[in-house]
């Protein structure tokens, strides 16, 4: 068994040698997705923060003016 795996990966290499154009650009395109993926989860994150800061923020001005101060408070930036 161990031989199987050693004549596998002495294999593999000598693939990779003969084949860098190949082995380069899948690598590549490996590290392109792992980012994509990685830029795609913080901005999902960041947009969640963002929401909810902003009903946090709402349920604020909903306490401390009532609920139909910050409305018109809420409908006067939507006017500008």
């Amino acid at each position: 068994m161990l031989n199987f795996l050693l004549e596998t990966f002495l294999l593999a290499l000598k693939n990779l040698r003969l084949h860098k154009l190949r082995s380069l650009l899948t690598a590549l395109g490996i590290i392109i997705g792992v980012g994509a993926v990685i830029v795609m989860v913080a901005i999902g994150q960041g947009a969640k923060k963002a929401v909810t800061d902003q009903i946090a923020t709402d349920r604020i001005m909903n306490e401390l003016m009532g609920k139909d101060a910050s409305a018109s408070i809420g409908l006067s930036i939507l006017r500008r």
